[in-house]
């Protein structure tokens, strides 16, 4: 963000370069202390406000950084770039009041500012499939498994969270839950430590283990459940998961049918699909309709349909990417892989961006270090956070 201003002296230029490396390297404090060092040997140099608008503007302080830029052009009244600049950063706080989404994330960033809204846990690192649209096959924790001792010490963290806020557990990450031998103690421990909190499963439901029915009613406070189904006919599901379609459609519907006379899922069954194509979207849906005719769409079921994820650069052929000048609902939630890091967020599935590590940190305090911290206060849109701004999802 600079404007078209005139000769610096080569420390000014030095200095302006540094700047620029040090937000960057996102070391703003002290690229705050360059830019005032400049500006204290040329007070009315507009470039300098520039670049103060520059940092601003990357640390998502968005008001101060419109502040800065209303002094470059007072300065420099006719630099189009500046004047450019300040349209921009108009956009971004109009929007701010001017969207739905953002109304939402104005209502979490207030709500859960200090805790988060939502923990999903990754309990083993296996799964069965080897879907094209998951970066499972390549991740090197695909066979561990969360100890007992750490996931009792989430659960005993959660119970201190205040419970009007706290919206509950998602029991996946990239990952099949059911492949866990333990998940119906944890459930249970869930219930028995944390027993306000909801709890979300995703499956792909090719997987059942002995007395699953007999178990999972025993389970309290299951509030979504959804089946990564992808696709309703043998052909595309096969190639698209590399695992049984007969198996899953039968326990689909053993899942329907016993979900529908004695009901252990507080909202209907979620069949969704992850892909690029609004055509074969649209097909999914009537394809769901015909193979599960004998139950009542919006009642025993509904279908959802998803972007397919770039997965932070890991996964080709992806879903187009939205106009990503929004902050991210991941900022409020956190997610726990089974080796106990806490990555970026729900995509970042090689931990290449980790916050934290829940064995050795409390979960507040990782969800409250400064960077994270600072998403969720400040910031404004993804587009000038890294790697926030690489994403094709909302």
């Amino acid at each position: 963000m600079q404007i078209d201003n005139p000769e610096h002296s080569e420390e000014s230029y030095r200095l302006s370069q540094l700047i620029e490396q040090l937000i960057d390297q996102n070391e703003f404090d002290q690229a705050r202390m360059c830019a005032n060092q400049l500006l204290v040997s040329a007070p009315e140099d507009p470039e300098i406000y520039a670049l103060l608008a520059n940092i601003e503007v990357n640390s998502g302080n968005i008001s101060v950084a419109r502040r800065y830029m209303l002094e470059a052009i007072r300065l420099a009244p006719d630099s189009q770039i500046a004047k450019d600049n300040l349209a921009y950063l108009d956009g971004v706080e109009i929007q701010s009041t001017d969207n739905a989404y953002m109304h939402q994330w104005f209502v979490w960033r207030i709500r859960h500012l200090d805790y988060p809204r939502v923990i999903s846990v990754e309990t083993v690192g296996r799964c069965n499939a080897k879907c094209n649209f998951c970066p499972h096959p390549q991740l090197d924790r695909k066979f561990d498994a969360m100890s007992d001792t750490l996931f009792e010490k989430i659960v005993k963290e959660a119970s201190t969270f205040p419970p009007d806020n706290f919206k509950g557990f998602a029991m996946h990450s990239v990952n099949e839950p059911f492949m866990d031998r333990k998940i119906f103690d944890r459930l249970a421990l869930i219930n028995e430590i944390v027993p306000s909190a909801p709890i979300s499963i995703t499956t792909n439901m090719n997987v059942m283990p002995p007395r699953f029915f007999e178990r999972i009613r025993q389970i309290k406070n299951i509030s979504q459940w959804n089946v990564s189904f992808n696709s309703a006919n043998k052909s595309e599901y096969e190639e698209t998961m590399q695992i049984d379609f007969d198996r899953t459609v039968t326990n689909v519907r053993r899942l329907l049918k016993e979900n529908s006379e004695r009901p252990f899922v507080d909202a209907p069954i979620v069949l969704s699909r992850v892909g690029p194509s609004a055509s074969r979207n649209n097909q999914f849906v009537s394809e769901c309709e015909a193979l599960f005719s004998q139950f009542v769409i919006g009642r025993d079921f509904q279908t959802s349909l998803l972007g397919k994820a770039n997965w932070l650069g890991d996964v080709t052929d992806y879903s187009p990417f939205f106009y990503d000048s929004y902050p991210c609902h991941q900022w409020v939630n956190l997610t726990i892989h089974c080796n106990g890091i806490v990555p970026h967020c729900c995509v970042d599935a090689h931990q290449r961006f980790p916050f934290g590590d829940v064995n050795n940190q409390s979960i507040v305090d990782i969800y409250n270090s400064p960077h994270w911290r600072n998403l969720r206060q400040r910031v404004s849109g993804r587009d000038v956070i890294y790697p926030c701004n690489t994403c094709n999802l909302r």
